[in-house]
């Protein structure tokens, strides 16, 4: 497994769940981790009031502080991806990311 893939996904989930603590109002939160022959995914969901504002790529900062964009440039920095959707009756961030094996 390459350098620094286990701290990227620790920081994603990380991050995630502290949104959806300080801003979704959802009760509960699901993590889900799968591994793939080439690739890793995980995703943390949740069913909050969602993210308003533009969360396509190059369009990061309307309205959102740090942790999205930080999140974006984490797994960008090891070849992933991080794509977000949003809804009014939810959140899912998902996170692909190559793997060795």
């Amino acid at each position: 497994m390459k350098p620094g893939i286990e701290l990227t996904l620790f920081r994603v989930v990380q991050e995630s769940l502290t949104n959806i603590q300080r801003h979704s109002g959802s009760p509960q939160s699901k993590i889900w981790i799968e591994r793939d022959p080439g690739k890793i995914t995980l995703e943390i969901s949740d069913k909050g009031s969602g993210i308003s504002g533009n969360l396509r790529r190059g369009e990061l900062s309307f309205g959102l502080g740090v942790g999205i964009p930080s999140m974006h440039e984490r797994v960008e920095l090891i070849g992933g991806r991080l794509d977000i959707d949003s809804s009014s009756s939810g959140t899912t961030v998902r996170a692909t990311i190559p793997s060795d094996d």
